[in-house]
């Protein structure tokens, strides 16, 4: 199961996942828990309402 740790400051979210460190904001937080929570994009996609494509740039962002 991978490990993540989220810091929550004033103006922005940094999630830090297997040596990775990751700027986001709390939409793309939220996507990047759950996809790791449901181990699936199209699963993620389904409950938090939103395209599957969606998921995927989200997470593709949050990777450069």
């Amino acid at each position: 199961m991978p490990i993540f740790v989220i810091i929550i400051n004033t103006f922005s979210i940094t999630l830090l996942a297997n040596k990775i460190i990751m700027r986001a904001t709390s939409e793309e937080a939220r996507v990047f828990i759950e996809v790791v929570e449901q181990k699936s994009f199209s699963k993620a996609a389904d409950k938090l309402n939103l395209a599957n494509f969606a998921v995927s740039r989200i997470v593709k962002k949050l990777e450069e």
